[in-house]
């Protein structure tokens, strides 16, 4: 079974052939999962985001290959995952697939060269928006995976030494690419931080 978002778009008509491909070579494969490429953002907003992110994939894929999964990409899973996997109410289930197949000890690929495009957040509503959906999805989470599991997925603890200096990493990369997104992206941090204090909540 492959499945989709809605709103990503494949990079070529070759993306399931190669999506798929890991679960045809290796009986041990139970799901696959490609790559997200942003689509070119209209905004200044957008493409503040567009380019934290990538970096964000560059040095996370590097490091943490093994860890890593994303919805926009597309995943293709096999029957003794979709006959056994059942996804509670509220949980992002991409994440929630991936992890149970972890803790079911079901092998995972990761397709780094296969990539669907999506559309990143032009506006600061959209923005909040979605970092509200992260953090909701991680609390729904620990409901069915221990704490420290979810931790490891959203790279909060892989150490706090090697966690800080991920960051410290992506942080530097982020700056030497281009100072002035950088420093946007430090105001919409700030500001995404203080409504999430005030507990504004947009849906």
């Amino acid at each position: 079974v492959v499945l989709f978002e809605a709103d990503t778009l494949p990079s070529d008509n070759q993306h399931i052939a190669k999506l798929v491909e890991p679960i045809l070579t290796n009986p041990e494969v139970g799901l696959v999962y490609g790559n997200e490429a942003s689509a070119q953002p209209g905004h200044f907003l957008g493409k503040t985001i567009k380019m934290q992110v990538e970096i964000y994939l560059k040095t996370f894929n590097h490091e943490f290959t093994d860890w890593f999964c994303t919805s926009r990409s597309g995943r293709a899973f096999t029957r003794k995952v979709y006959k056994n996997l059942d996804w509670p109410p509220a949980v992002p289930e991409d994440i929630y697939m991936f992890l149970w197949c972890k803790n079911k000890n079901i092998k995972t690929s990761f397709q780094q060269s296969v990539y669907c495009f999506y559309r990143p957040p032009e506006n600061f509503s959209d923005l909040l928006r979605a970092k509200q959906k992260i953090q909701s999805g991680k609390k729904t989470l620990r409901n069915y995976f221990p704490e420290h599991v979810v931790n490891k997925f959203y790279g909060i603890s892989f150490g706090h030494l090697m966690g800080f200096r991920l960051k410290m990493k992506m942080l530097f990369k982020f700056f030497i690419s281009n100072p002035l997104f950088f420093f946007y992206y430090a105001y919409l941090k700030i500001k995404l931080r203080l409504f999430e204090s005030a507990e504004v909540f947009l849906f």
